[in-house]
């Protein structure tokens, strides 16, 4: 009798298993176009800023002691690296920016409603120091 129960028990867990249902599908990924806005903006403003500095610091200017002091206290140990290594650090820092960025979109926690900071900061840095080399290069 025990095994009758058994029977009958699994008969109607697997007629009501026999449902047809539709494959799951995955969802198709987002064209996250904000994030490659910022993302482009941020990388334009780095090598704007880094091209205004390695022209500041190349020594060309019209007063004759052309010497270079970088004001940016976080900028300040690398400027005078080579600049293949100083054009790398630098968009390496906005690399990270736009990873940071990404991953706070994309988290569950309460920074993922202020994602777009890491790279409004670094669009906000490159274009204020293009624009002050630019407007006080000599």
């Amino acid at each position: 009798m025990r095994y009758l129960a058994i029977v009958v028990l699994l008969v109607f867990a697997v007629a009501s298993r026999a449902q047809e249902t539709k494959p799951i599908e995955a969802p198709k990924p987002k064209l996250e176009k904000a994030w490659l806005t910022l993302s482009a903006l941020g990388y334009a403003a780095t090598i704007a800023d880094t091209r205004a500095t390695m022209h500041d610091r190349s020594g060309s200017c019209a007063i004759p002691p052309c010497r270079f002091v970088e004001h940016d206290p976080i900028e300040r140990p690398i400027v005078h690296l080579p600049q293949p290594a100083y054009y790398s650090i630098r968009i390496g820092e906005t690399t990270f920016a736009n990873f940071l960025g990404w991953k706070m979109k994309h988290s569950t926690r309460w920074y993922r409603h202020i994602w777009w900071a890491p790279q409004g900061i670094a669009i906000f840095g490159g274009t204020w120091g293009a624009a002050y080399s630019s407007a006080n290069h000599r």
